[in-house]
């Protein structure tokens, strides 16, 4: 849908049980009036066709009130609230328009609502004009976690309110970039919103109560993130022509106890970004910015940083970018002693090897052939002990013998066969 999307409410049943004092439809209505031209709405805009790409706007045009008394509604019903709000005048046929069919509390949907789903999205001919629509239901008592993150306090005083606006979010995004399920959808089949479904980023304690993401229209909201869809795609909550996106990195990987020159590339990239490796034991220094798509860094790896990957972001004041891995190695060991140094054919030799960085699952091996090696236990960081069966063939003379680990193969330190 590359034009502005109309938003529409359809109020279907008794709303003045949702809490009232909270003013529930002001709080849906709010974040509908106030979506349009945000941060956060701006992600679709990274979705288009030929014609042009989703609009930034989203524009609130009008509500009605279906009151039903059916407290058990099918996917027909639905359609058919839907059908009956244009067919009797009470909204326009708008070919740009998305229809919500807003649930109070205690009306159930009976192909899934809290068991397999939130809301959901759709659409039908109505009048000679494709009808987008979606369901959003009110959770509240029994069920809400399912629908809702937070359960007690929320930000406007309304879990299952607070709740609904997330979902509405969800479905109007994949609305607009997959209307009649012939747009934009992942290879697993997932649309932009399920792609970062329960996904809420940063968030911050909200004066109204519980937490929130964001700020519209004076009122705060917890709404997951949506798929951004540029630079490989990244989840996040807000995203403007200058958000930052972060490509690639090289090298994505160093070893303990080493500083590895990163070079980061990607868009946007100015003056006073700062670079965040994920976990504990990786420090960032010398971070430049050598123009808008590069910059550079000194990753410092401690000795004892946690071997994996770590996740790597770029923050401007344009935003955070999505991140890109960059994996702790194992330190590269050594081997700088052995004791006993030789041993008699036909015998067992109990050797400790004395090294650095010697990490679980180290091997060793032992030069040319009648030397077996058995029961190697990597004592600590710097020991090793392993036994040399000698057999009684075993050529007499001088052996390499070597330890690897993860990190590497150590020097060769000599053991002496007699």
């Amino acid at each position: 849908m590359i034009a502005p999307a109309h938003i529409y409410y359809i109020w279907y049943g008794n709303w003045s049980s949702a809490l009232a004092g909270s003013n529930p439809k002001g709080i849906l209505t709010d974040f509908a009036m106030n979506l349009g031209n945000s941060p956060r709405y701006n992600t679709n805009t990274t979705y288009g066709d030929p014609s042009g790409n989703v609009s930034a706007n989203a524009i609130f045009v009008a509500d009605t009130v279906d009151p039903g008394t059916s407290l058990s509604l099918t996917d027909a019903n639905i359609a058919t609230i839907v059908r009956n709000a244009l067919t009797t005048a009470k909204l326009p046929t708008d070919p740009a328009g998305v229809y919500f069919v807003l649930t109070a509390p205690g009306v159930a949907a009976t192909s899934g609502f809290l068991s397999q789903y939130c809301g959901w999205h759709t659409y039908q001919t109505v009048n000679g004009t494709v009808i987008k629509y979606s369901f959003v239901g009110n959770g509240a008592g029994t069920g809400l976690g399912g629908c809702a993150a937070q359960v007690a306090a929320s930000p406007n005083g309304n879990p299952g309110v607070d709740g609904m606006v997330s979902v509405i979010m969800h479905e109007l995004e994949e609305a607009v970039t997959d209307p009649q399920f012939t747009g934009w959808y992942d290879d697993a089949g997932n649309e932009n919103s399920d792609k970062c479904a329960w996904k809420f980023g940063t968030t911050y304690s909200a004066p109204g109560g519980g937490v929130a993401n964001m700020k519209l229209g004076g009122r705060d909201f917890l709404v997951q993130q949506n798929w951004v869809n540029a630079s490989g795609g990244y989840c996040a909550t807000s995203y403007s022509a200058t958000t930052p996106s972060l490509v690639s990195m090289s090298p994505t990987s160093g070893k303990q106890g080493t500083v590895a020159a990163v070079t980061l590339t990607g868009t946007n990239f100015v003056s006073g970004a700062t670079v965040a490796v994920g976990g504990t034991g990786v420090s960032v220094s010398q971070v430049t910015v050598v123009n808008a798509s590069t910059i550079t860094a000194n990753f410092t790896l401690a000795s004892g940083a946690t071997l994996g990957a770590r996740t790597v972001a770029v923050t401007t004041s344009g935003g955070t970018t999505g991140t890109v891995n960059f994996t702790v190695n194992a330190a590269t060991p050594s081997l700088v002693s052995m004791s006993p140094t030789s041993g008699r054919q036909g015998t067992v030799a109990a050797v400790t090897l004395t090294g650095t960085n010697f990490v679980s699952g180290a091997t060793v091996a032992v030069g040319g052939t009648g030397v077996s090696v058995s029961q190697v236990t990597v004592v600590n960081a710097s020991t090793i002990t392993a036994n040399f069966t000698l057999a009684s063939g075993a050529t007499l003379g001088a052996r390499t013998v070597a330890v690897t680990t993860s990190g590497g193969t150590t020097r060769t330190v000599n053991f002496t066969v007699r």
